[in-house]
């Protein structure tokens, strides 16, 4: 891809640029987002696929592979002297979001902890554990805090620290890939209505109605669906259907290599792909499955859209398919409104949304909307400080 070369010096030194780092099955991505008096910009974006047996199924087993990726990005494409904000999968890390009480920071902290050991079986000493509060409810006697939380093991977040330590860039944070897209979604949202911006936390605990946004993350094994509105994340949830699936499927009806029927998938005109059919059953079936269990705890809630996003969206027919089948409408999840005019027009940018909404994150931080990093690097305390110099 031909694009111009990031400015250094002086303009590097005048605004902030952040580079945002997907590593998926297939192909590994990356896009260049500067935040400066214009406001935040889409400057760069960049792909490279992945080479077999980085994954040993979930895991990434050669982070030293995916490193030299990414560096080889940086050389051909210029991205210098940056920090860093890579993803990490649904898959690889636990979301969910509880209720507490309103409890000071040092106590909230050993309170999550405690809520994270009760939903997963591995030992909160082999966890990586972040949060983020999301708003406050309850009543003025009892209140209570929304609070997100993430846990992944200290061996996976590992191995995506091992791969950015290898393309020698500077790691700011591990993000949960489903929080790259919300932020992205949120950000276009607010851009469009003219940068307005509404609390829109309930403190009646989500009784009143309102609009609610599904994204639905198509990836190559599985897909990630998420229920929000504005600052208030509802389900994050993977489902078991990708785009690999179809493909696998054609190639088996038909008698072709894998790489055929990929083409044949991608090229068939809407409705004349006979296996599409079941995929896209599939898929809205989970997807119903999920809204089942969210309006029943939230029965007056309306359905605002569906927004697509991910590899498996260049299907042809897959929205209108999940529009009519689920009943809503349905958009793409496209950065290009924040594109500057050194990206392509021809760069299909709804493949980079991830790696767009990790990097905003970043030059948008301490805008006091709700982030949640893990293995976030965090200066020493004071005391602490104090002790390793006493240590000395």
């Amino acid at each position: 891809m031909a694009v111009r070369g990031v400015d250094s010096g002086e303009a590097v030194a005048r605004r902030r640029s952040v580079l945002g780092v997907d590593i998926g099955y297939q192909n590994c991505k990356v896009a260049l987002v500067a935040h400066d008096r214009e406001g935040v910009r889409l400057e760069r974006v960049a792909s490279a696929p992945v080479p077999p047996g980085v994954w040993e199924g979930d895991r990434l087993a050669r982070p030293e592979a995916v490193g030299g990726i990414v560096a080889e990005l940086c050389r051909e494409h210029a991205f210098r002297r940056l920090g860093a904000v890579a993803a990490l999968p649904i898959r690889a890390a636990h979301l969910r979001r509880v209720s507490l009480p309103a409890l000071p920071p040092h106590e909230l902290a050993a309170a999550v902890r405690w809520e994270v050991q009760r939903f997963l079986s591995t030992p909160v000493e082999e966890l990586e554990i972040d949060y983020a509060v999301l708003g406050r409810g309850g009543s003025a006697e009892e209140p209570v805090l929304e609070v997100l939380t993430a846990a992944a093991t200290a061996e996976d977040v590992s191995a995506y620290r091992e791969a950015l330590r290898w393309a020698a860039v500077r790691l700011l944070a591990l993000e949960v890939e489903p929080l790259a897209l919300w932020r992205l979604a949120r950000h276009l949202d607010r851009r469009e209505a003219g940068g307005g911006e509404e609390d829109a936390f309930a403190a009646d605990g989500g009784t009143s109605a309102r609009d609610v946004q599904l994204l639905l993350d198509v990836g190559a094994y599985r897909s990630t669906l998420l229920i929000f509105e504005e600052d208030v994340l509802h389900l994050a949830r993977p489902l078991p259907v990708g785009g690999r699936a179809l493909t696998e499927a054609v190639a088996r009806a038909r008698s072709l290599t894998w790489e055929e029927a990929e083409a044949v998938k991608l090229a068939a005109p809407p409705g004349e792909l006979r296996e599409a059919r079941d995929f896209f059953h599939d898929l809205a079936a989970e997807i119903n499955r999920s809204l089942r269990f969210f309006l029943h705890h939230h029965p007056r809630a309306r359905l605002g859209r569906l927004l697509l996003s991910g590899g498996g969206t260049a299907l042809t027919g897959l929205a209108p398919a999940l529009g009519e089948m689920l009943e809503i409408p349905v958009e793409h999840l496209d950065p290009r409104p924040l594109a500057g005019p050194e990206v392509p027009e021809d760069v299909d940018l709804r493949q980079y949304a991830v790696a767009v909404g990790l990097a905003l994150g970043a030059v948008e931080e301490g805008d006091g909307r709700p982030r949640l990093n893990l293995a976030a690097p965090r200066l020493p305390s004071r005391p602490e400080r104090r002790r390793r110099w006493q240590a000395v």
